[in-house]
């Protein structure tokens, strides 16, 4: 099977250029991408090279009905699940001009920890905006924040210089669009 077939279906491209979220359906079409992510994480935990029970043998690959149920259960690994989907996107499908998600892999791995905040706080871009569309499709209620925004909120002074930066910036980007 052609991986790029299989795997665009969860992340078709909207007008805005970034993964669609209501493209999720597809994502968890039978065979693909989404769901053998998560069959590998399951296998790996539970399955004959399982780090938790070495003498446990799954007698075959779990079908997606289980899988569903491991990731309703384990919010920590459906985020992370959507964390890596979003990575493969960005690192293989995601167009030249689309918005992208520039976080490595120990920034994604931070989304198994998602579930358990109610911030995330980062002082990396690219992990703030990968985690928190992660968040967002994983169904996990989580703010993910840049350190500085959150540093800026307590301080008055600097929320209003952000909102006049912010101010600034939106004045640009529509001269931009009028020309």
């Amino acid at each position: 099977m052609n991986s790029k077939v299989s795997f665009r279906g969860p992340f078709e491209q909207q007008e805005c250029q970034v993964p669609s979220r209501n493209g999720l359906s597809r994502s968890k079409a039978p065979g693909g991408s989404f769901w053998n992510t998560a069959r590998l994480l399951y296998e790996g935990a539970f399955g004959s090279t399982s780090a938790i029970d070495k003498s446990a043998a799954l007698a075959s690959s779990p079908d997606e009905a289980t899988l569903k149920s491991f990731l309703d259960a384990c919010p920590p690994v459906r985020a992370y699940v959507y964390a890596l989907e979003l990575t493969l996107y960005d690192r293989s499908l995601r167009p030249l001009k689309a918005p992208s998600y520039k976080a490595g892999r120990n920034d994604q791995m931070m989304a198994v920890f998602l579930p358990y905040c109610d911030l995330f706080l980062t002082n990396d871009g690219g992990q703030e905006k990968s985690l928190r569309e992660a968040a967002l499709r994983a169904g996990v209620p989580v703010e993910v924040r840049s350190y500085n925004d959150f540093l800026c909120k307590l301080d008055h002074n600097c929320l209003i210089q952000s909102i006049v930066r912010e101010l600034k910036r939106c004045e640009g980007a529509q001269r931009q669009r009028i020309r």
